[in-house]
């Protein structure tokens, strides 16, 4: 009996130690696969958290710069794991951000064509054209999963993400717009990296000028600007004068892109074009900018009615809000009268804030009112019947006791804020998620077939209803040369796959609309691969064209839940050997 009791206890240990193995193994799996996708995903995460503070930032250099304004905006350099009781992560990711140091800008080949603020087209010249030193802001993350994470840059006013082989932008260039030229130089030294989040202080230095008038000087005017990304100006901008570019007046020269300086024509058909230009400080600055502060002259001589109070100084808080939020504004008056810029010189009695695109206006308060000739005035923007993904601009004005107000055009300041929607982060949509590869097609040894990712940065479904293909170097046409109904034109990876099929091999153009057979579906935060089958020639009997190396530009529409549409257009160039 006793022994029969021994082998009974061998026998509970050893189940024990069988149950101890299979727990030990059960978390050395979870840890070699699940924590690397969960960290993976937490890093994702951050990383489209990032992309929007560098809009905000990029916002507050743009807002400092046009409207002379102090702001502070916080970016989240890095994030932090989950804490695991029987797991490991590794450490935690962190972030950098920084300012380049500091290259040239240029104005050539142009002629300051009449006097501004009692300076004369020669020192207005001397001020404003030649060449510029200015700083790009960039911030690159270090994560441990997420290995094609972009560098976000701000780049000239234009923030985007750089992912090495393509380049996908997060707001518009401010830089050129119809016959406005915008030029907001940065100086700065800023340098910090982090796992959490810092505080950058945006500041106005100089400026901005009031608009100065340019003509060439018989060359087209050449704006040449530092960049490390010159497709990104290439694609929002244009190589070519005319309506089908991003800028109608303007367009790029890729071919004169040199040493990281890429040149910037406007079209002599937009002449006269109006010049800003003002200097920005980030982080620690020396002050190195020229003096931007040129201002028109108010008329008041001669027994004209003198000037109304000026805005010196204006304040938003917070930029960014969801509909219903309030916004705080404040602005700074000054009605004093001086020899070069005579003013009413009486109280100032009202003020109010307006938005530029419509008729809304709302009231400013001040206890200074009726007995201060320079005052802040302060009141709040309901946002509630505004809408929503839209940015506003508003500026502020105020009436001296003669009933003279702001001349908003000569006197007044603007800034922007941006109206979100609660279930704005639910319709993000499709973004680059930085990988392009091709493969070998049906000639052996020619990598015709292209596949490259998106990613659908919102937590709602998309369904991709259809795919553009600008037609690129030699290859016209999109082509499957099998013949068993295996291998389709466009195959759509994801959650749920689609295609588009061209019965007879008749094949897609490039240029044109793919509209999908059979649509595919994206979930919340999953990536899709679009897989392009052949590129060919299609004038050299459909001769299969290598892709290796080759500037491409997709677009590819989906729809919403709700029956809402949209479109994401990535230029990427897959990489030799991929």
């Amino acid at each position: 009996m006793r022994r029969r009791h021994g082998e009974r206890a061998v026998t509970v240990q050893i189940g024990a130690v069988l149950l101890l193995a299979i727990v030990f193994t059960a978390l050395a799996l979870y840890q070699v696969n699940a924590v690397p996708a969960e960290n993976q995903a937490i890093e994702s995460e951050h990383n489209q958290q990032v992309h929007g503070e560098m809009q905000e930032l990029r916002n507050a250099i743009k807002n400092a710069g046009i409207t002379g304004s102090s702001t502070s905006v916080s970016v989240t350099l890095g994030t932090q794991y989950p804490t695991r009781t029987f797991l490991m992560n590794p450490p935690d990711p962190t972030g950098t951000l920084e300012t380049t140091d500091p290259s040239l800008l240029t104005i050539d080949n142009a002629d300051v064509t009449a006097p501004l603020g009692g300076y004369s087209e020669g020192e207005l010249e001397d001020r404003v054209l030649g060449s510029h030193e200015t700083r790009t802001v960039v911030y690159g993350p270090h994560y441990n999963e997420y290995r094609n994470a972009p560098t976000t840059r701000i780049e000239h006013g234009l923030a985007f993400n750089d992912f090495g082989d393509a380049t996908v932008e997060l707001t518009d260039q401010p830089l050129i717009d119809g016959d406005r030229v915008t030029i907001v130089l940065v100086d700065g030294d800023l340098s910090t990296s982090s796992s959490s989040a810092t505080t950058v202080d945006t500041r106005s230095l100089s400026g901005p000028t009031d608009p100065v008038s340019l003509e060439s000087t018989g060359d087209n005017i050449t704006i040449t600007v530092p960049t490390q990304s010159p497709d990104v100006w290439n694609e929002t901008i244009g190589t070519d004068f005319g309506p089908k570019s991003g800028q109608e007046n303007a367009r790029v020269v890729p071919s004169g892109y040199a040493d990281g300086k890429l040149p910037i024509e406007l079209a002599k058909s937009g002449e006269p074009y109006d010049l800003q230009m003002a200097c920005v400080a980030i982080g620690d600055s020396d002050t190195t900018c020229e003096d931007f502060d040129i201002d028109e002259e108010a008329d008041s001589k001669g027994g004209t009615t003198l000037a109304g109070p000026k805005v010196t100084d204006l304040e938003l808080d917070p930029v960014t809000v969801t509909r219903g939020e309030t916004v705080d504004i404040a602005g700074k008056f000054d009605n004093r009268g001086a020899a070069t810029d005579l003013r009413g010189g009486t109280p100032i009695v009202d003020a109010e804030w307006y938005l530029v695109e419509g008729d809304r206006n709302g009231t400013l308060s001040s206890e200074e009112f009726n007995r201060a000739t320079t005052l802040w005035a302060n009141g709040t923007i309901d946002t509630e019947n505004l809408e929503t993904n839209t940015t506003y601009t508003v500026g502020v004005r105020a009436q001296d006791t003669r009933g003279v107000w702001t001349n908003e055009s000569v006197d007044g300041r603007v800034m922007e804020f941006t109206v979100e929607d609660e279930d704005s982060a639910e319709q993000r949509g499709l973004e680059y998620a930085g990988t392009a590869r091709t493969s070998e097609g049906s000639q052996l040894g020619t990598d015709s077939q292209v596949a490259f990712d998106l990613v659908n940065t919102g937590t709602d479904s998309v369904t991709v209803e259809g795919v553009t293909v600008e037609k690129t170097g030699p290859a016209d046409k999109i082509r499957s040369d099998d013949v068993g109904f295996a291998v389709p034109e466009v195959l759509v990876q994801s959650t749920d796959n689609g295609f588009a099929w061209q019965l007879g091999s008749g094949g897609y153009r490039l240029g044109d609309r793919i509209g999908l057979d059979d649509t595919a579906t994206v979930e919340g935060n999953q990536e899709v691969s679009v897989i392009l089958t052949e590129f060919q020639q299609q004038r050299n009997t459909n001769t299969p064209i290598d892709m290796n190396g080759r500037s491409i530009t997709a677009t590819v529409d989906y729809q919403y839940a709700d029956g809402t549409t949209d479109e994401v257009t990535v230029t990427f160039t897959p990489p030799e050997g991929s």
